[in-house]
C-alpha cells in the first residue's frame, strides 16, 4: 500500500542529487541542501493540509563537473527561447563550438529546466535542473541565491500547470510554506 494511501503524508518537495560528482566550490552548497534545507522541509512543511493529490514534486539538480581529463561534464545551458529536443542538443552544440571543444571540456547541451508529466497514479512530477560550471564558480552565498531562485522558478512553473488540473490541493501553502523555508536557507 502506497503511503498516500495509508494517510502517512510526506514532505511534497524532494530536492535530490543526480550525480554525485561536482566542481570542489559547490560541495559546501550541496551539503547544506542535504544537511540543512532538506530536513526543514521535512520537519516543517504541512501536507497533511495540502491534501492528498501530490505524493512528491522531485527536483533532480545535475551540476556540472570535472574529476580528471577523462571524466567531466561542463553542461551548456540552451536558450529557452529555442525550445530544443534531447535530438536537437549534439547538433545546435556543433554551432556553438568545435568537436575537439567539445570534448576537450565535455560539453553538453542542456535545457536549463526538464519537466515531466504528472503522473496521478503515483502523485509524482520529476523536474530535472541542470546546472553550468560557471554555477560552481559563484561564492557560497551566490550559489544558495541562483539554486534558490531555480528551484522556486520551477516549482511555480509545475504548481501552475497542476492547479489547472483542478486537483484537491493547496499549492497556494505548500508554495508560501516552501518559500518560507528556502528563504531562510538561502540567507
Amino acid at each position: 500500500m502506497k503511503a498516500r494511501e495509508t494517510g502517512f503524508l510526506k514532505n511534497p518537495v524532494w530536492i535530490k542529487r543526480t550525480i554525485g560528482n561536482c566542481y570542489e566550490n559547490s560541495k559546501v552548497v550541496i551539503e547544506s541542501v542535504d544537511k540543512e534545507l532538506k530536513p526543514e522541509l521535512d520537519r516543517r512543511m504541512r501536507p497533511e493540509i495540502y491534501g492528498r493529490a501530490i505524493n512528491r514534486i522531485i527536483i533532480n539538480c545535475s551540476y556540472s563537473y570535472y574529476d580528471h581529463d577523462h571524466c567531466k561534464t561542463n553542461y551548456i545551458i540552451a536558450d529557452e527561447k529555442l525550445k530544443l529536443k534531447q535530438k536537437d542538443f549534439y547538433r545546435t552544440l556543433l554551432t556553438m563550438f568545435t568537436r575537439q571543444e567539445i570534448e576537450k571540456n565535455g560539453y553538453f547541451l542542456r535545457n536549463r529546466f526538464e519537466f515531466g508529466p504528472f503522473r496521478a497514479d503515483t502523485g509524482k512530477i520529476r523536474i530535472g535542473l541542470n546546472l553550468e560550471k560557471e554555477f560552481s564558480e559563484l561564492s557560497h552565498s551566490e550559489q544558495r541565491l541562483k539554486l534558490s531562485e531555480y528551484i522556486l522558478f520551477a516549482l511555480n512553473h509545475v504548481t501552475d500547470k497542476l492547479k489547472k488540473k483542478k486537483l484537491d490541493y493547496d499549492f497556494d501553502l505548500m508554495l508560501e510554506d516552501f518559500n518560507s523555508i528556502l528563504t531562510e536557507w538561502k540567507a
